[in-house]
C-alpha cells in the first residue's frame, strides 16, 4: 500500500499532509476591498452617447463623464444593493456630469431624458 510521504509527518499545527501545506493559503472570511484605480465605460443610448469614468481609492469613489450630444438633463446613479443610495447629477451645457461621493458596489446609471418614453439605463456595473 502506497503511503503519502507527508502523511506520517506531523506538522507544528498538528495537521498532516496537504492540509498542513495549505494552512493559511486560503481563507473563508472575505477581506475588505482595497480597490484602487480607474475604469471607463461607454454607453450608447437612444440618441446619445455617454462616456463614464469610475475612479476608486479605498472606500472613496468618484464617477464622472461626458454625454453627447450635450443636453441639460439629469442622471441618477443608483446602488443595486442599498435602496437609499441614489445620487443625482445634472448634465452641463457642455455635456459634463459627475458624482463626487458615489456609492460603492453594484450600480447603474439612469438617464432622465425627454427623448424616449422609457428611461434609458446602463447595465449593472461595479464601483
Amino acid at each position: 500500500m502506497a503511503v503519502d510521504k507527508f502523511e506520517d509527518r506531523a506538522r507544528p499545527s498538528g495537521k498532516t499532509g496537504t492540509a498542513a501545506e495549505l494552512d493559511g493559503a486560503r481563507s473563508s472570511t472575505p477581506r475588505p476591498a482595497h480597490e484602487v484605480g480607474s475604469w471607463t465605460l461607454d454607453y450608447l443610448g437612444p440618441g446619445f452617447h455617454a462616456q463614464v469614468r469610475i475612479a476608486r481609492r479605498g472606500r472613496a469613489a468618484h464617477v464622472g463623464g461626458w454625454m453627447s450630444p450635450a443636453a441639460v438633463t439629469s442622471i441618477l446613479l443608483v446602488s443595486l444593493t442599498r435602496s437609499t443610495a441614489i445620487e443625482e447629477a445634472t448634465v452641463s451645457s457642455s455635456g459634463r456630469f459627475e458624482f463626487r461621493n458615489a456609492p460603492t458596489g453594484p450600480c447603474r446609471l439612469i438617464f432622465l431624458t425627454s427623448q424616449s418614453d422609457a428611461e434609458p439605463m446602463t447595465p449593472p456595473f461595479w464601483i
